[in-house]
Parts: structure tokens; sequence; C-alpha cells
């Protein structure tokens, strides 16, 4: 409870639960006297020579030739790493362990460990933010056992610190910035995993947080996690969180009430990320978060121009591309919050949940000032359907007059297919280059629209007309390509459903090296020809893609499927991703924050995990 004084009286307000779960700190230590007989100063001055080199003081940090553990210990005082010490002499890691015991931080905050061989360290490899070593222990391939991208080796002798190396980037390693990885919405990024084709080709490299209390139940097919600079960002119930990609560490959290949105197959996420920062969207402003630390260094305010001022809005579309930050604004209520109860479990083919979320304006500000380049109004614009490629924005745009008149921006009503049109404008002025009738099938159940390889793909699903529950088909995919142009139509095609239920309605397309996935069927982006696949089925979710392969739900848990054609397939048995979009590759890796809680169809490890190729380098 709180105790205030109100004009000198006491007053005392109702008891309260004091939840502490999502505080992922490792809090301080400094005990009032050090465990080590030997004086400090020399490991004091060296811990803070080392802290000194590095910006970051969270994470694994592994001393190399630590003696009893005294310097070991001086870093863990002066930061929140968790360090490991480790030498080849055992009666000094005895001697120094029982001193660490004793002084009561042993296990919490540093442990130690003999090692025989210290060029053979039996330690998981590209796991350590922070390793130092005695020069004259050092392994001939410490730098192995560093975290990519961010991992600092620190190599001293009795004069101090010699040498200081960085480690780069995994090969061909990718990252995941947008909903469906890039912002033309095309589902890969670049990824390749080492070539990895299927889980036997892969290393577990770290089980831990966040578990199922951090999230919601999984049905509720939110955004999906973001990954770059060997981090990994996750989205929870009213919760995000910075990862280490590499070892599981907890960077940072924060708590931002109003920040979920749900059924995203039918509006956009609510987030992206480029190299340094997060936008995340909460309400009707764009929060810009340091990826470092956390820290929110800037609001951005929703852009109104357009709207109706009988209305309230809300920031629906979030994009970041070159030096602009993408917007739209939708009327308040438009966007879908529930998550609990029989709405949440967003499958069925009923207007409630169908409706696609619609914006009354699209702009442009510049990403460092926040000042308006430009903003887009004219029909309603659907959300789900805007993507940017090669300097153009694109989304396709209903001026169907009733449908514009409605105060409705939550849209079910198939009028709202009268009169589409696909809009290209330049990103950097928002003038329109062209605009084009598509003849593409009213998007019912979902609507989609994909830029890569210089194509457009649009993708929309429709129930049959009077489909019965005995009718073997229940419904259509209509699947249409297009030149970037106006007029510009390649080649279109149609095909059944392969359920009506469990996502086999909601499927989406990604492109890979000039090949169309679209769940059951596979076709070459350039003609059209379809190309045979086997197992290509999979339930509830959609799917993320690498170069050798598309990650999904299959038989219940998180599969490989080889492209270009499924062989082979396999999956992680007890490993459950959530409804839509939760295992990611980026980073080098297969990331897979917990998505699982709550599901009733199986028995699942409900833990985050990341895996690593045999083969990265």
């Amino acid at each position: 409870h709180i105790v205030v004084k109100v004009s000198g009286k006491k007053k005392i307000t109702k008891d309260f639960d004091i939840d502490t779960f999502f505080n992922y700190e490792l809090y301080s230590i400094n005990p009032p006297k050090s465990p080590f007989e030997q004086p400090a100063s020399q490991y004091t001055k060296l811990a803070e020579e080392i802290l000194s080199k590095i910006d970051f003081r969270k994470g694994v940090c592994l001393v190399i030739g630590t003696g009893e553990g005294q310097l070991a210990y001086e870093l863990a005082k002066r930061s929140k790493f968790y360090v490991a010490g480790i030498d080849d002499d055992n009666a000094k890691i005895e001697s120094g362990r029982k001193k660490l015991i004793k002084a009561g931080v042993y296990g919490t905050h540093l442990y130690l460990r003999y090692i025989k061989d210290l060029n053979n360290i039996p330690f998981i490899k590209c796991s350590a933010n922070l390793i130092v070593a005695d020069a004259s222990k050092l392994p001939t391939k410490a730098d192995e056992l560093l975290t990519p991208i961010n991992g600092v080796l620190v190599v001293y002798n009795a004069n101090g610190i010699i040498d200081v190396k960085k480690r780069g980037k995994l090969k061909g390693t990718g990252t995941w910035v947008h909903m469906y990885g890039n912002i033309g919405n095309g589902g890969w990024n670049g990824e390749t995993l080492a070539g990895a084709k299927k889980i036997d080709d892969f290393d577990t490299q770290w089980v831990g947080r966040p578990g199922p209390r951090f999230r919601q139940d999984r049905q509720g097919r939110e955004s999906s996690p973001l990954a770059i600079n060997g981090r990994l960002f996750e989205e929870g119930l009213n919760h995000i969180i910075a990862i280490d990609a590499y070892n599981g560490t907890i960077f940072w959290s924060i708590e931002a009430e109003g920040v979920n949105r749900f059924n995203v197959l039918r509006d956009c996420c609510n987030w992206c990320a480029d190299d340094k920062y997060i936008y995340l969207v909460v309400r009707d402003k764009c929060w810009k978060i340091s990826e470092r630390n956390g820290s929110i260094e800037k609001f951005y305010n929703l852009n109104l121009k357009g709207t109706n001022s009988k209305y309230k809005y809300e920031w629906d579309y979030i994009g970041r591309y070159d030096n602009v930050l993408f917007g739209s604004a939708v009327r308040k209520g438009s966007i879908y919050r529930q998550w609990w109860g029989n709405i949440g479990w967003y499958d069925w083919s009923t207007d409630a949940i169908r409706a696609k979320v619609c914006s009354d304006n699209l702009f442009a500000l510049d990403v460092k000032t926040g000042k308006t380049l430009w903003t887009y109004h004219n029909g309603i614009i659907i959300s789900s359907s805007v993507v940017v490629g090669d300097g153009h924005i694109y989304f396709l745009e209903s001026r169907n007059k009733k449908i514009i008149a409605d105060k409705k921006r939550k849209i079910a009503n198939p009028k709202l297919w009268d009169d589409v049109f696909m809009v290209a404008l330049d990103v950097k002025t928002g003038k329109k280059l062209w605009e084009y009738r598509p003849d593409i099938m009213p998007g019912i159940e979902v609507v989609y629209m994909v830029y890569g390889d210089k194509h457009i793909v649009i993708c929309t699903s429709e129930r049959k007309a009077g489909a019965k529950k005995k009718d073997k088909i229940k419904g259509y995919y209509n699947l249409t390509v297009y030149k970037p142009e106006k007029d510009g139509f390649v080649w279109q095609r149609n095909f059944p459903w392969p359920s009506d239920n469990h996502g086999g309605h909601l499927n989406r397309p990604v492109i890979i090296d000039g090949v169309i996935y679209l769940r059951p069927r596979a076709f070459t982006l350039n003609e059209g020809n379809e190309i045979k696949t086997y197992n290509f089925w999979g339930a509830c979710g959609t799917y993320s893609a690498y170069k050798y392969g598309l990650i999904f739900r299959r038989a219940g848990v998180i599969n490989i499927w080889a492209v270009p054609n499924g062989k082979p397939v396999s999956g992680w048995y007890r490993l459950r991703p959530n409804c839509w979009l939760s295992a990611i590759p980026a980073c080098g890796m297969v990331l897979a924050p917990e998505g699982g809680g709550g599901c009733s169809c199986g028995i699942w490890m409900e833990t985050s995990v990341g895996f690593i190729p045999k083969n990265a380098k």
C-alpha cells in the first residue's frame, strides 16, 4: 500500500499486489568485504579498464585464466554480467569457489570451473558477450565463443590490456525487421542459415525466458518478433522485451499499456526496426526506442490530415525505409484488441473476425525530425496491403462511395471490393506514379500484397458460394502477379483451399529466389509454372522463410520445410509456435520465443529457444 500525508493527516491506500515477475534485472552485488585476502587494487583497476573498452554491461562474460576468480568477482560487482571463470589449475578453482560461496555471490552472479585443456573449452559457441583472457592462457580459437556482431574479446597481461577485438556477423545472416521480414512483406530477408535444410543440421543454442506468462494465449495472431544486430525483440501482453539472440540474456523490458493488436492478417503489425531503433505503435503515437538500452528517445505524433474530425484516430500502419517512417490513421475502435474467448480465435469465417481494417490516410515522416514529408488521402486504404519496394509504396484502395461514407473502418461489406485500385506513390515525395484497377477475386477472408524480386503479388481468399460442410472444396485462393507498373499484369492462378479451418484458408505468399510459395502450392514468379510439392500442409499459422526453407507449424510443432519442394521436412518435437508467426530466421539463427501457451491440442515445452546451424561460421 501507499502512505501519504494530506493536510497533515496520514492516509493509506488499499493494498496492491507487487508483481516483480517481469523485472529481469540481475541485482547488484557489493559485499562489505572482499572474499579474497589478496589486495583488490590491481583487479579493480583492471576490471574498470576492461569495462571502459565496451559499451554494454549485461550478458555472459567468460574469464579465461581466472585463477581463484578475483577478476571475475570484480567484473560481476561492476556490471550486470553473469560471469563464468575458467582455469586449468583445479586447486585455484576449488579455493576460489569456497571463498565466493562464503561471500554469498557464487551461483547467483558468477561461477568457476576447472577446464583441463583451455584449447578445448566445452562451452557453446557464439555464447559469450565478453571474453576476458589472460594472454598466457589464451586459447587459439577463443573468438569462436564470442556472440557474433557484438561480442568483444579483451586480452591482458601483467602490464594491462594488450588487445581488444570485436567479432563480426556470421556468414549469410539476415534480419527480421518488419512483420514478414522486410517492408515488402516478402517473408524472407536474406537469411541463409548456413545452408541448413533439416533440424539435424542445427544445435540448440539456448533455452529460457520468456515463458508463457509474458504473453497472451497463442491464438490471437499478433505481430511477429523482430531481430537485428544480434538481438531478438518480442512483444508480450502490454510488454516488449529485448533478448540476446545467441544466449537468451534479457537486456531490457518495457511496459506499454495498449500496445497489443491482434488478427494482424486482417490489418498490419504494430512495430518495425532499423539498425538502431525499434518503432512501436502505442494507440495514437509511435515510440522510438533504443535497441541498446530500451530508452524511449522520441514520440512521433499521428498525422490527421485528410481524416474526418468527427472521429478519434489511432496509428495503424508502420514501416521504415531509407530516411522515412510511414504511418496511417485509422478510426479508433477499428484495431482488433480482443484476445480472450471465442472471438480471439481469429480463424472463423464470420464478419466480426474477417473484417478488414482500413485507414483514412497514409503519410510519411522524416525519421530524424518527425516532420511530415507528405500525406495521401483519397479513398480508404486496406491496411494489410501496404508494401514498399525500390523507392515506391504500393497499396490497395477502395473508392466505393458507400464504404467511404460508412463510419466503420473495420469492414466486412463485400462492396469494399467493387471499386478497388492498386496505387503506387514515390516514397520521398508522395507523388502518385500510377494507379491500376486489378482484376482480382474479392478478399473476403484475407487479402495480402507482397513486393519481391521486382514483382507485386496480390493474394485473396474467398469461400465458395453455397459451400457446405460436407463439400470437399469450400473456397479458393486467387494469386495474381504484376510488374510494378501500370497495366503490369503477368499471370493469375486460382486453386482450392486445403481446408476451411486452422489456417487452411488464411495462407499468405512468400517469395524466395524467383519462386512464390502459397501453401499448398508453389509457382515460378516470372511464368506462373507450378512446382510439384510434397507434405506442404500445416496448421493455424503462416510461415517465415530463409534461402533454403520455410519455417511453420506442421503436425503441431515447429517444422523446416526444405525448398523448393518439401524434401526433406522435419520438426522439433513438442515445440509449438503461436497461431500466426513466432519462429523466425535471423542473425544466423532460428529464433522461437515461446508461443504455445494456452494451447489445448498438445503437451508443449512452454519455453523460448534459439537454434544455430552446425555449420555456422
